[in-house]
């Protein structure tokens, strides 16, 4: 692979089902690239691969489940699974570095996300309106930053922020209003609305600063950052 990226995944199974041979399907999605369907009436489901460059609405068959991008990959385009809304799992191999703007925005059923290791961008409203999305696993060690609304109105419960990430920028996780507890590792910048109307919150545990007390609270003081979360105490040392 080049400046392309490749995205492969499973579509859900087909209604009727029956018996016959796979059947090759090609259509043009856009000019950057081709959307290529085998249909395996044998098995009932459609196995697709898609070409593309950073393609808005990439996937245009919002029937997909399940996703299972191939070793290799390297980015995951902008809005390359926006508004498929049936989509419940999503397999992303260590090559990954960047999962751009909108990928999985409004992916309704996206359940979890587990990130590569190696991964060190989440773009902007990245998963925004996955409302389902309860819970992802640590965040990679490459990662420095949240973009903006990148989980925004999702239904995470718990959120650890490790050391390597510095900056969540304005809304990141916005109206995330199942999250309970969060916790900081290291120190940080928080913009405005990063984590407003998260009124399920019941502490945040900034116990890992390494700054004082006076400082911690200082970068933690915007006054909109944590806006609406039931005046959730802030733990330090």
């Amino acid at each position: 692979m080049t400046d392309k990226e490749i995205i492969a995944f499973q579509l859900g199974k087909k209604q009727g089902g029956g018996g016959g041979s796979a059947t090759l399907i090609d259509k043009n999605i856009s000019s950057n690239g081709t959307y290529n369907a085998v249909d395996d009436s044998a098995d009932g489901y459609k196995k697709v691969v898609v070409d593309v460059l950073d393609s808005i609405g990439a996937c245009v068959d919002k029937t997909i489940v399940n996703a299972v991008l191939p070793t290799g990959t390297s980015k995951i385009g902008e809005y390359s699974f926006y508004c498929c809304r049936l989509l419940e799992t999503v397999q992303i191999p260590s090559s990954v570095l960047a999962i751009k703007g909108g990928a999985f925005a409004e992916c309704d059923k996206l359940k979890e996300v587990v990130f590569p290791p190696n991964l060190a961008e989440i773009g902007g409203s990245a998963f925004r309106r996955c409302f389902s999305l309860s819970s992802i696993n640590n965040f990679p060690s490459g990662l420095t930053s949240i973009s903006s609304q990148a989980f925004e109105y999702c239904p995470l419960v718990q959120i650890e922020i490790p050391s390597n990430i510095t900056h969540i920028y304005s809304s990141a996780f916005f109206a995330c209003d199942h999250l309970e507890t969060l916790k900081f590792d290291g120190d940080i910048i928080i913009d405005g609305g990063a984590f407003r109307t998260c009124s399920a919150l019941t502490e945040i545990d900034c116990t890992g600063m390494t700054a004082t007390n006076g400082v911690a609270n200082s970068i933690l003081s915007n006054s909109t950052a944590f806006e609406n979360t039931n005046n959730a105490p802030f733990i330090f040392a």
